[in-house]
């Protein structure tokens, strides 16, 4: 076997291997949807937010063990609460303290939640033995909304948009690590002509979309540091700087003006670009851009086994 030959079967099997992570990432990004939230908990917020709504929003019926039953569904939202809660305090005893700024955002947010973990708990242990009609139901229940979105939701949503950033980083930055290893073989196939070029023209497209992923995050990281960062801090940090193997998914200091400018983002991925986008929208954005990156890879395999 010469030398050539021993390249063109190495690159083909690495190029394979990429093309099977390719599908895999592709689902698992698809079923992320822009959340770093786990699944079960994800659950849980979404069956305690349907369950109070429910509880808030519907008539008086006069059908058996109407009261009973409504009087189950808020003794589960309230235990839902208890564990969606806990599992809060854990991610968020687990975000690094990179810098003094974060440090304080973290304890910020861990007093809000650990607040909550006990306003759970209290109601828990209170039971609901008090409840004596539906109308008593419904005001509790709508008592209990108004306190989680107020006390509970914005640190919810503060963690998820750190866990997605962090996330979101370390998905391109595996793409990244996928392209750097196809260029090297490309480089041992040394192969000339029309397909050398068409590898070549793939390569530079996935690397686009993968830069374009990690402006997206970065913008990301900015509006973080913003909308979170800033505001439990008395004065001005000092820009985090980012490295490819960082998980923190805060960027550069930002500016004023990018709480009113518009967020780019590729007009064919059907968001306009005039329109300011969320965290998690920014977060989305990005992992459709790897996913494009990714769908490249594997164009880029059929080609080299074509070519044998």
């Amino acid at each position: 076997m010469n030398i050539k030959h021993y390249f063109t079967i190495s690159f083909v099997v690495a190029i394979t291997l990429f093309a099977g992570t390719a599908l895999c990432g592709s689902l698992a990004l698809a079923a992320e949807n822009g959340s770093a939230e786990p699944k079960p908990v994800l659950k849980a917020a979404e069956e305690v937010e349907a369950s109070v709504e429910g509880l808030v929003t519907a008539r008086d019926e006069n059908i058996s063990n109407d009261l009973g039953l409504r009087i189950d569904a808020f003794k589960k939202v309230i235990e839902l609460s208890v564990s969606e809660a806990k599992d809060l305090q854990v991610r968020t005893l687990l975000i690094e303290k990179s810098s003094k700024d974060m440090a304080l955002w973290r304890e910020e947010v861990l007093g809000e939640v650990e607040n909550a973990v006990r306003f759970f708990e209290l109601l828990k242990k209170k039971g609901v033995a008090h409840i004596k009609d539906v109308s008593a139901v419904k005001l509790e229940a709508e008592e209990f909304r108004k306190w989680r979105e107020e006390n509970f939701a914005p640190a919810l949503r503060a963690v998820n948009d750190y866990s997605s950033l962090a996330k979101g980083r370390e998905i391109a930055g595996i793409a990244k690590e996928r392209s750097q290893k196809i260029a090297k073989d490309l480089i041992k196939l040394g192969k000339s002509g029309k397909d050398a070029a068409e590898l070549q023209t793939r390569l530079q497209k996935a690397n686009t979309s993968i830069t374009a992923a990690e402006k997206l995050l970065k913008e990301g990281g900015a509006l973080f540091q913003l909308t979170y960062i800033l505001p439990v801090t008395t004065s001005s940090s000092e820009p985090i700087i980012e490295s490819p193997t960082s998980s923190l998914p805060i960027g550069e200091a930002p500016t004023s003006s990018l709480a009113t400018s518009s967020m780019p983002i590729s007009p064919e991925k059907g968001v306009a670009a005039s329109a300011p986008l969320s965290i998690k929208e920014l977060v989305r954005s990005s992992f459709d851009e790897v996913k494009d990156a990714y769908r490249l890879f594997i164009e880029m395999s059929g080609l080299v086994r074509k070519s044998l």
